[in-house]
């Protein structure tokens, strides 16, 4: 078994980058959705946006093409990946990060700009997330449980 490559990570990165443009840009953001998966939609939010390729498209030949349209039609110059190793696939079934909720896109919206400005800050500071979540996160311990010992009987 060959190790793996994680040669998806540029275009996610630049995606995720490109995306931040698209929230005012709704109807060019669900034309490319059209053009990815056939299916008409008047509001998009960047989770489902991603989920999109990371469940409806499960095989690596349908991801990869579907991030080629994505790349083409944002205008984005990166590599179209060739594997996917690591990146979790969403439920094809429950694909949708909205529930009906009238502000539902438009907080899964505020939630990615936080996530980005987060990922992108060197020294990540609690002016980016809520103080209450930067309480939690300061206090985590930095690495999981160690699960090993634990019975599986």
């Amino acid at each position: 078994m060959g190790s793996a490559t994680f040669d998806w990570i540029p275009a996610y990165e630049a995606i995720a980058t490109s995306l931040l443009g698209y929230e005012d840009r709704q109807s060019e953001l669900c034309d490319i959705v059209y053009d990815v998966i056939g299916e008409r939609y008047k509001a998009m939010d960047p989770f489902t946006f991603f989920s999109m390729f990371n469940g409806k498209r499960r095989n690596v030949s349908k991801r990869a093409e579907a991030i080629s349209k994505i790349v083409d039609s944002m205008g984005i110059d990166v590599e179209v990946p060739s594997g996917f190793e690591g990146v979790p696939l969403t439920n094809a079934q429950k694909w949708r990060f909205w529930d009906g909720g009238s502000r539902t896109i438009e907080n899964n919206w505020g939630a990615f700009k936080a996530a980005v400005a987060f990922a992108d800050s060197p020294d990540p500071t609690p002016d980016l997330i809520s103080e209450k979540t930067w309480e939690w996160w300061s206090r985590r311990p930095l690495r999981a449980r160690d699960i090993s010992r634990c019975s599986t009987t």
